[in-house]
């Protein structure tokens, strides 16, 4: 893909019939001299049911250099088998203008900054986009280029499906991983204002969408968003403040569904693991919030505003590591770990969901 710039464009690989356990190299040649000029090595997931570690990112300030090597070195010496983005994979409002070129610009210089774009090692990436990568701070769905956003965010992170992955509107998708589903949402593309009449945040064919699928297999699912979906008690932007209504509608749909869910978010600059009460989804569940890797952050930002529902918290620059086994009955059970630089232990809790 090439929408933007004549000078950048992307190349989409697809490489099928890998076998799991095997490792196999990409290298790529310059085509006068025939030098070889970059290599990675990669192999293909083994997807079966079974005790998995994911990675769970969000909110990547390209311009905090003196951060991102130790950060990204943490991130590959934790070895996740999988790395969810849960939005702000670049901040293209940082020097890109309100433009589509300034937006597609900015992407292209976080992925040449960032060190995790030129491990040896090739780790798969999933990604959903949050307000900065969309196109600025706090935009909704009143944004006027927001078609352009979203042909510049595919051009980096769309993939076509195979299998059981399904894309859905905009920038949403699910797999199916390991005995487990992730729903990767989109909480930008049809956003509506705060205060406006019947606002939604991810819309009806969005919410839609996700009911079908999620009622298709009992089996556990990871409700993935930029934002945060239960952080009504900060007074900003969430599902909780923002699109209440909305949110009853989705919590309602998981107390009417066999399949035991769990919440995932970024965007806030700070970590925190909640327990959601029964009453909201029909059993006890938690939201692991995963943020900054990569921006600013304060101390005690995480203490700031009182949460009833939280466990644990950081206002470290981190990310999240989750070991998950999806094999216990009516449920999973999984072990979440807040990490830093030089591999700092923030916080370490053990979860236990049960949709009984």
């Amino acid at each position: 893909p090439q929408p933007f710039n004549s000078s950048e464009a992307l190349d989409h690989i697809l490489v099928e019939g890998l076998q799991t356990g095997r490792d196999y190299v990409l290298s790529a040649y310059d085509e006068r001299t025939g030098a070889r000029v970059e290599e990675r090595v990669f192999r293909a997931l083994d997807t079966r049911p079974r005790v998995a570690r994911f990675a769970i990112a969000s909110c990547m300030m390209d311009i905090l250099e003196a951060f991102q090597d130790a950060m990204w070195d943490s991130l590959q010496k934790m070895k996740p088998e999988v790395i969810f983005f849960l939005g702000d994979t670049t901040y293209t409002d940082l020097g890109g203008g309100d433009s589509v070129k300034g937006n597609w610009r900015r992407h292209i210089e976080s992925r040449r900054k960032f060190n995790i774009y030129k491990w040896k090692r090739l780790v798969p990436i999933y990604a959903t986009w949050d307000d900065h990568d969309f196109g600025g701070n706090n935009k909704d769905g009143t944004l006027a280029r927001k078609s352009d956003s979203l042909k510049s965010f595919k051009a980096m992170w769309g993939w076509a499906p195979r299998g059981t992955a399904l894309l859905g509107p905009s920038v949403a998708s699910q797999v199916d991983l390991c005995g487990q589903r992730f729903f990767l949402m989109d909480d930008r593309y049809f956003r509506d204002p705060r205060g406006a009449s019947k606002a939604v945040q991810w819309g009806s064919n969005q919410e839609s969408w996700f009911a079908r699928n999620l009622a298709a297999s009992s089996t556990p699912a990871w409700i993935m968003n930029g934002g945060q979906f239960f952080g009504g008690y900060l007074k900003k932007e969430s599902f909780e403040y923002d699109h209440p209504t909305e949110l009853a509608r989705i919590t309602q749909t998981l107390k009417d569904v066999a399949a035991p869910a769990m919440f995932a978010s970024g965007d806030v600059h700070f970590s925190e693991l909640m327990k959601i009460e029964k009453a909201r989804v029909g059993y006890e569940t938690y939201e692991v919030t995963s943020s900054s890797i990569l921006s600013t952050t304060n101390p005690i930002q995480d203490t700031k505003k009182v949460n009833p529902r939280r466990l644990t918290s950081t206002w470290h620059h981190n990310f999240v590591i989750i070991d998950s086994d999806p094999t216990k009955p009516n449920g999973i059970d999984f072990r979440v770990r807040s990490v830093g630089r030089r591999l700092s232990l923030y916080f370490d809790k053990t979860c236990s969901v049960r949709r009984v």
